[in-house]
C-alpha cells in the first residue's frame, strides 16, 4: 500500500479527511506545497483507484481540489511535472487535443450528484486525465490555460 505523499502522515495514499501522525493526532496544514509530480502521481492514483462506489462523491471532489491545486500552480508559470515532456509553438495539434481533455476534465470534476453520477464522473475523469497525462509524457504543447506559462523544449 502507498503512503500518502504528506510528510509526517501516517496514512495510505489518497486517504479521505485530514493527516493523522504516528501519534494519532491530525493534522491539515501544509507547509510547503508537494512537486508537480507528486500532484500528477495522486492524481493519477485516484482517477485510477477510485475506491468504493459509496466514496465517489468524497473521491471526486477531492480530486476536483487535487486538479484545481495543480491547474492554479501551472497557470502561475510554475515549472511542469519532469515527467512531461513540454514541446513549443509548432506543435497546434498536441496543443488543440490536450486543451480539449483540460476542458472535459475540468468539468467533468465539477460534476455534483449522488454517488452514482460522481462514480459515472470518476470513469470519465479517468479517461480524460489518462489521456492528457500519457500525451504529456508523450511529448505535447501544453494545454492552452497553461500555454502562456510554460517553459517549451
Amino acid at each position: 500500500m502507498e503512503a500518502c505523499p504528506e510528510s509526517d502522515c501516517a496514512l495510505s495514499a489518497y486517504h479521505l479527511g485530514a493527516h493523522m501522525t504516528f501519534d494519532h493526532e491530525e493534522f491539515s496544514g501544509r507547509k510547503e506545497e508537494p512537486k508537480l509530480d507528486s500532484l500528477v502521481a495522486v492524481m493519477t492514483g485516484m482517477v485510477f483507484s477510485p475506491g468504493l462506489p459509496a466514496h465517489s462523491v468524497e473521491r471526486l471532489n477531492a480530486a476536483d481540489e487535487l486538479f484545481g491545486r495543480l491547474d492554479v500552480r501551472l497557470r502561475a508559470g510554475e515549472e511542469p511535472p519532469l515527467s512531461w515532456r513540454v514541446l513549443g509553438a509548432d506543435d497546434n495539434e498536441g496543443r488543440a487535443f490536450v486543451t480539449d481533455r483540460y476542458d472535459v476534465l475540468s468539468e467533468v470534476l465539477r460534476t455534483s450528484g449522488g454517488a452514482t453520477e460522481c462514480r459515472q464522473a470518476l470513469r470519465k475523469a479517468r479517461r480524460e486525465w489518462g489521456q492528457l497525462n500519457e500525451t504529456m509524457k508523450e511529448g505535447s504543447a501544453m494545454p492552452e490555460p497553461w500555454w502562456r506559462s510554460a517553459r517549451r523544449l
